[in-house]
């Protein structure tokens, strides 16, 4: 099944699967990309890009879960979750 046929099914699996094939692998495994969530008193989600580190603050865990997994598939990387002590 070619890209363009996933992306014209009404299969959404096989249509995110095909758009992460358009990810350069470069990218993917490049330690200048993680997403991290990480739980306090409020939730954060801090995002590298290229070396760039942004911090994005959230009240609902949802929105900050949500958040995290759609920058996380951008980067091709895993969200690493982290609980701050103290």
């Amino acid at each position: 099944m070619s890209v363009s046929d996933c992306l014209h099914s009404n299969n959404l699996r096989d249509a995110i699967r095909a758009s992460a094939l358009l990810v350069p692998e470069e990218i993917m495994t490049s330690p200048d990309n993680s997403v991290e969530l990480v739980r306090d008193k409020k939730w954060t989600v801090r995002v590298t890009a290229y070396g760039s580190t942004l911090t994005f603050p959230f009240e609902a865990e949802s929105y900050a879960r949500s958040y995290a997994d759609g920058q996380a598939f951008r980067l091709g990387v895993q969200v690493a979750e982290l609980k701050r002590c103290g």
